[in-house]
């Protein structure tokens, strides 16, 4: 975990956002969810279903190039405590391919969004000392998860 995640801070903030991004590449890359699991709080469902998601591709014999997903235009919002951050960004992202161990593509329709898309995060300064991402949501038509629900905000 960088260093600057322990900042609590906007900057601590916006290095745990890349860092949680980071550890997804590497989740798409290897299968492998600790990481992702370590920088998420135990609430977000997104994470979770990410997490089940690339872990069933692994376990299968299959393998991903990864989609290069990075976070652009990132605007930071913290409490007045300075303990929850909210983000506000764009994702880049590549096209991708699953991969089965015959050499076959899975995914040919490209499990590609597209190439810019809006992004919105929430994190939280925890008693260990550091930020954690415990939800993330990409915007569908306006609204802030699939369902069109505002994940629990009032």
């Amino acid at each position: 975990m960088p260093a600057a995640v322990t900042e609590k801070s906007e900057r601590g903030a916006r290095a745990a956002l890349d860092h949680w991004w980071t550890t997804h590449r590497y989740l798409e890359l290897t299968g492998d969810a600790s990481p992702l699991e370590e920088m998420s709080g135990s609430g977000c469902g997104s994470c979770v279903h990410t997490s089940e998601f690339w872990q069933d591709v692994y376990t299968e014999g299959n393998w991903s190039s990864g989609s290069g997903r990075e976070p652009t235009e990132v605007e930071v919002s913290l409490s007045g405590q300075k303990s929850d951050a909210r983000f506000a960004f764009a994702v880049d992202q590549e096209e991708y391919h699953v991969w089965t161990p015959a050499g076959l593509v899975l995914n040919d329709m490209h499990r590609h969004f597209a190439d810019t898309k809006q992004w919105g995060a929430r994190a939280r300064y925890t008693e260990d000392g550091h930020w954690i991402v415990y939800d993330i949501w990409m915007y569908y038509d306006g609204r802030e998860d699939a369902d069109g629900e505002e994940d629990g905000e009032t």
